[in-house]
């Protein structure tokens, strides 16, 4: 063996130390504190970092939460609890379905948000208002409750002992907490409460009244969800509203929304009601009530506003268009498809099918739609809608093809509808930005909607507006006059007024349902309203009571179906106490210019209805198997059956990529499992979880299937599950592994050895990423260099014939590979090192250098091999001689030699042929003067 080879030999390592694969804690992109903490920790680039990631790194993690986020089973551990606003269903529970106009019983219940005020006692109120349809009596409803799940912050600041609801008897009725439970924030109400007859639709007032001293403004800026559902009690049944009739339902086949309604307390998304509930004169207009979902297999929100009309006949002030209002939020996460659209509308029967066959969907594009002071507004009208939207800057949707573009609400609105009309809006959704609708751990989210009908109002409406002058109080009980100083010779004239939040319409056939004389507008009629006596007096019954603040805004509407507009009219509102002397005015105005035009779209009365969006995320991560690049399926298990479990790979590009489903995970793939601090199935263990459910995800592809992708080092694979209706859970991240074999490549081998190269600290596809070898950051998994007998190992190299290696601990690897040992036939050289001893000479003496020593591998002395020559190397010094049989060496060194160290190169050959190159050095003493 050389000398340069030995050295480099014995200063190696004798053995290296197998260790496993260091798992980087990976963090999933919803958990970030800063961007630069993202690059540190995720190891993604920003340039390459997926929308997802870039969209949530404002959310803060505890040091806990991050060393688990995103590893296999991370939170299997956690409980869902209450606060987190998912209500979930008790044991034992099914669904009736509400069934529409074909039911016998209940078509709808709704609850509605309509605004706040304070009370005549100084108590704030959020007034809402509750909408059923009840179709026929049986047995059955006399079990209904309609029940209210509240938001923690929200429940604890209402005064139950106050709050109430006008029923349709005419008086107040009380919260029950007897079916529910107040420890989970809920209360409710028995439909016999409130309906006094079960063949009736109703509008019906809530007020929840604020504890003593808890302000609106207390509430801070928030939007609170209130969810609502029927309930059968005594049978156990929670109603629902999917298409078909009346029938039992299974709850987990249905989405949340679907059983669950919603209205929204829209204190911080702006929905305020800036818009007034116009009076149509016509009850015809009858019903409407909104719900919402989200569809995980479209992957769309879907609003649905549903209205019915009882009659044909028109007196709507020309075409009507339909809007809707939502947080503008929900923006960021619209998807445009491929033709530009992020959202379309369609018209259908309550069975979801099309009201027209011959209308399509009108496409809405991100442009079209309005944007002011955090509130999002789409109009769609048709063609032959005409107002001063676009002239007063306000964008619109115009349908160009079927009966929309002549005006399908209006020909709607002319027809008399046998069951509800729904009109749907469905909004393309980007999965990867779901980050930004849910905070961490929140798992239940909901965005205020308002849709409804808008009136044409191309001539406009008058409208006063004036201010409160001084603080009244107004009793429960107390009257409220709207009296006009001269007297409007038109029949037919109608009235709006608003109270701050709180509406007042003339009580006609647009009055609320079962409850025409909650504080609605009723005309005297003195003289009959044709008589030129009439003395154009209005009074307003207050039973709930009002505090006025002075510069509380007040608002009047005059609106005439016959076109006759007045804009010079003196009027008063005051405080009626029967005794002209002690009345207290509240509004009193004359002059000109009393009233101005308003072109504003106005709703219809009956058709605005605000609901709550409600997206929920699925909580439990999956479980997960370590991922090679080899592997033909990815396995693993998820806490729930019926989970759609999605495996997906972003390319730098952008592209994704998806696996196929191979194993669902359905209710007979159950298996009990136990699971490591990693999330790996073990044998043994404390971590232990029964029936859970296998999946099995197989080949990756584009997500319309057409190019495959084969998996890599580093690439960084998601998987995540959900069940229907919901956004899916945060994603588990698993960097692909490859494992590197090492076959001995020779028959009778012992068995091949496996390990798995180190993660690199990158992303395959981040900027600056450089594919790792086996000695990488620390960590050496490199396996010692095998022995065989009458052999020498060469090296490793990637092709089982080659003759020289190619592989070495800091070969790049890029995938899962094979190498093979190179050996070569064992020779004398292999095992012995010849050395000679130094020896120190005298310039012109000759000096003699002994024969050399010889060791063995493992450097102890033994003898020469029989046979071995020797022979000086190329460049030896003139003048030095050596004994071809010994070794020995003689030589005279010159003048030049002095004070000189001299090599003499020798080259040893063994009996096989094999050779050796040594050197023998004379150190030569400087020459004396």
């Amino acid at each position: 063996m050389d000398n340069k080879k030995k050295k480099l030999n014995t200063n190696r390592v004798a053995a290296y130390a197998l260790s496993g694969v260091m798992l980087a804690s990976v963090i999933p992109y919803n958990v970030f504190a800063h961007a630069s903490e993202v690059d540190n920790t995720f190891g993604i680039s920003d340039q390459k970092k997926p929308a997802q990631l870039k969209a949530a790194e404002d959310k803060v993690l505890t040091d806990d939460q991050k060393s688990r986020a995103g590893k296999s089973a991370n939170n299997w551990k956690e409980e869902i609890s209450q606060d987190n606003d998912y209500w979930q269903v008790e044991k034992g529970w099914q669904g009736r379905n509400l069934g529409g106009t074909s039911s016998i019983g209940m078509a709808l219940s709704e609850i509605n948000y309509l605004g706040t005020y304070t009370d005549a006692n100084g108590n704030d109120v959020i007034r809402l208002q509750w909408q059923g349809d009840t179709r026929s009596s049986m047995p059955w409803m006399n079990n209904l409750s309609i029940a209210l799940k509240f938001q923690k912050d929200l429940y604890e600041k209402i005064d139950w002992n106050k709050s109430y609801a006008y029923s349709s008897y005419g008086k107040e009725e009380k919260f029950l907490f007897n079916n529910v439970k107040s420890s989970d924030y809920q209360a409710e109400f028995t439909l016999a409460q409130l309906a006094k007859a079960y063949s009736k639709k109703y509008e019906l007032p809530i007020n929840l009244v604020l504890k003593d001293g808890v302000k609106i403004a207390d509430l801070g800026k928030k939007d609170y969800l209130i969810q609502h559902r029927g309930l059968d009690v005594n049978n156990k049944l929670v109603l629902t509203n999917v298409p078909g009739t009346q029938r039992d339902v299974d709850l987990s086949t249905i989405e949340y929304g679907q059983f669950t309604r919603s209205t929204i307390v829209p204190l911080n998304s702006n929905l305020n009601n800036d818009v007034i509930p116009a009076n149509s004169n016509k009850k015809s207009n009858e019903q409407r009530f909104g719900t919402s979902e989200y569809d995980s297999d479209k992957k769309v929100i879907r609003t649905r506003h549903y209205y019915i009309k009882s009659d044909s006949i028109d007196s709507y002030l020309g075409n009507v268009g339909f809007t809707q209002s939502f947080d503008a939020r929900l923006l960021d996460l619209l998807k445009e498809d491929e033709k530009g659209n992020v959202a379309y509308l369609d018209v259908n029967t309550i069975n979801n099918e099309k009201a027209y066959s011959s209308t399509p969907k009108v496409a809405i594009k991100r442009d079209q739609i309005n944007v002011k002071n955090g509130v999002a507004t789409i109009y769609v009208v048709g063609s032959d809608f005409k107002s001063n939207l676009e002239e007063t800057g306000i964008k619109v949707v115009r349908a160009t093809s079927g009966n929309i573009k002549t005006g399908i609400y209006s020909t709607l609105f002319k027809t008399w509808t046998i069951n509800y009309v729904n009109t749907s809006i469905e909004y393309n959704v980007d999965e990867d930005m779901i980050s930004k609708l849910f905070p961490q751990n929140k798992y239940l989210q909901a965005y205020a909607f308002s849709s409804g009908f808008v009136h044409e109002n191309k001539d406009g409406f008058l409208r006063s507006d004036q201010e409160v002058k001084e603080d009244t109080v107004i009793k429960k009980g107390d009257k409220l006059t709207l009296e006009f100083k001269d007297r409007i010779n038109n029949t037919g004239n109608q009235y709006v007024m608003q109270i701050g939040e709180t509406y007042h319409l003339m009580n006609d056939a647009s009055a609320p349902e079962g409850a025409e004389n909650f504080e609605t507008i009723s005309e005297r009629n003195a003289g009959g309203i044709t008589s030129a006596s009439r003395n154009m007096k209005y009074d307003i019954t207050m039973q709930a009571g009002r505090t006025l603040h002075a510069g509380d805004k007040i608002r009047l509407w005059i609106i005439n179906d016959n076109g006759h507009k007045y804009e010079s009219h003196s009027w008063r509102l005051f405080l009626n106490t029967g005794n002209a002397a002690t009345d207290k005015d509240i509004v009193n105005v004359e002059g000109e210019n009393t009233f101005k035009k308003d072109y504003s779209p106005y709703y219809f009365q009956h058709s605005k209805s605000v609901d709550g969006v409600m997206v929920t995320k699925y909580k439990y991560v999956p479980q997960v198997e370590e991922i090679f690049d080899t592997d033909k399926e990815i396995k693993g298990t998820v806490r729930k059956d019926g989970n759609n479990v999605t495996g997906y790979y972003i390319a730098p590009s952008g592209e994704k990529f998806y696996f196929d489903t191979k194993l669902a995970a359905d209710k007979n793939s159950a298996e009990t499992i136990i699971l490591d601090e990693n999330g790996r199935k073990v044998e043994a263990g404390d971590e232990k979880y029964d029936a859970v459910y296998k999946y099995a995800l197989g080949q990756l592809k584009t997500e319309n299937g057409k190019e495959t992708l084969k998996l890599k080092k580093d690439m960084p694979i998601y998987i995540n599950n959900a069940r229907k209706g919901q956004f899916p859970s945060d994603p588990v991240i698993e960097k692909v592994k490859s494992r590197v074999t090492f076959d001995q490549n020779y028959e009778g081998k012992p068995e091949d050895k496996v390990v798995v190269a180190p993660e690199n600290e990158q992303y395959l596809g981040n900027a600056g990423y450089t594919a790792n070898g086996l000695d990488y950051n620390g960590k050496n998994v490199m396996p010692e260099n095998p022995t065989r007998e009458a052999y020498t190992f060469v090296g490793w190299a990637k092709t089982p014939d080659a003759t020289k290696a190619d592989f070495t601990k800091d070969t790049p690897i890029e995938n899962s590979l094979t190498v093979y040992a190179v050996w070569k036939k064992a020779e004398l050289t292999d095992n012995l090192t010849p050395a000679y001893t130094d020896a120190d000479g005298k310039v012109g003496t000759q000096t003699t250098i002994t024969a050399p020593n010889f060791t063995d591998k493992d450097g102890k002395d033994t003898t020469k091999p029989e046979g071995t020559k020797f022979a000086l190397g190329k460049d030896a010094p003139t003048g030095a001689k050596i004994n071809p049989d010994t070794g020995e060496i003689t030589y005279t060194p010159a003048e030049a030699d002095a004070g000189k160290d001299v090599e003499i190169p020798v080259v040893v050959t063994y009996n096989d042929g094999s050779t050796d190159n040594v050197n023998a050095k004379v150190t030569v003493k400087a020459k004396t003067d």
